[in-house]
């Protein structure tokens, strides 16, 4: 399975995770809902769509880790079941998040165990930066 990608470094990472029995989509999107890259049988609107609920998801997951973590907690990784399959969003480095979505015969331990290891591996490397407002279009 190859990889579309906006960040050349990215390849490696997503290229790795459809090995993964079960493995339908990676994504790698920013927090606020933009994909930096894709695996090439994600369809470029599917992957969109995907960053746009992530980005979603992202804000929710803030917001309860505020409510119900200690001061300064931040959300580490999100599962969503649903019928046959699991939408795994783990952040992958500041302002970056590593989407997985797989089918019912993904083992759901090994893909956040191999996502948490991908992870590792990142580093700051894939951190997206905050983005400031540009002055001329005030």
């Amino acid at each position: 399975m190859s990889v579309s990608t906006n960040a050349a470094d990215t390849s490696w990472l997503l290229g790795t995770i459809p090995q993964l029995q079960g493995v339908r989509h990676t994504l790698l999107v920013t927090s606020d809902g933009l994909v930096k890259a894709q695996c090439e049988n994600t369809p470029r609107d599917t992957a969109e769509r995907t960053a746009a609920a992530v980005g979603g998801a992202q804000s929710l997951a803030k917001g309860i880790a505020a409510e119900f973590g200690p001061e300064g907690a931040v959300p580490l990784q999100s599962v969503v079941a649903f019928t046959d399959g699991h939408m795994f969003m783990r952040a992958a480095a500041e302002g970056s998040v590593l989407v997985v979505v797989t089918d019912a015969q993904a083992d759901p331990g090994a893909v956040a165990q191999f996502m948490a290891q991908q992870v590792q591996q990142l580093g700051r490397n894939l951190a997206t930066p905050a983005r400031t407002p540009d002055p001329a279009h005030d």
